[in-house]
């Protein structure tokens, strides 16, 4: 199984890509919580649970790029990864601004920073997994490509097979049968 994954990392790419966009999106909604409240006691919760996710995202993160397979998903991962380390940073300085109240400004912050962070972060994400999704497809139709030749072989060889079982019975036959 793990030479399979290794040679063929569609599958676990993907998946490794989906638990990236849930983490980041849990980070995302822990993050608007925390800044929507001023209670410190729900404030510190809400930190915690953020931490776990970006926990997990970088986990996610560090197996795909364990089944990064080449220059172009190098690249695009490479965008990701540069994005994502700068939202962290951003991410970092509303939580501050979030527990010492400012909650103007982490609005003004969220809107002219964060929405394009995000969304070029989206985008990035989009082009890897359209990106997973064709190699995904290619293996899939390399893999049905391969099972037609092998049936092919089976059948080749066997009708090869039948044919000098045949031709050796007949041999045998003939020697039976024939003169003495």
């Amino acid at each position: 199984l793990a030479r399979l994954k290794k040679e063929h990392p569609g599958l676990p790419a993907i998946e490794a890509l989906d638990q990236i966009q849930i983490n980041f999106l849990m980070a995302r909604l822990y993050g608007a919580q925390h800044s929507a409240t001023t209670d410190p006691q729900r404030q510190a919760p809400l930190e915690k649970q953020s931490a776990d996710a970006f926990a997990k995202l970088d986990a996610a993160m560090g197996a795909y790029e364990r089944l990064v397979r080449n220059d172009k998903d190098r690249q695009l991962f490479g965008d990701v990864r540069s994005i994502m380390a700068e939202y962290k940073t951003f991410y970092a300085e509303i939580q501050d601004r979030s527990r010492e109240n400012r909650k103007d400004e982490v609005a003004a912050m969220i809107a002219t920073r964060g929405t394009p962070l995000g969304k070029r972060l989206a985008e990035a994400l989009g082009k890897l997994i359209e990106f997973n999704k064709t190699t995904a497809a290619q293996q899939q139709q390399d893999a049905q490509a391969a099972t037609r030749m092998s049936h092919l072989l089976i059948w080749s060889l066997t009708a090869i097979g039948g044919a000098l079982i045949g031709l050796l019975g007949w041999l045998l036959m003939r020697n039976i049968t024939g003169p003495v």
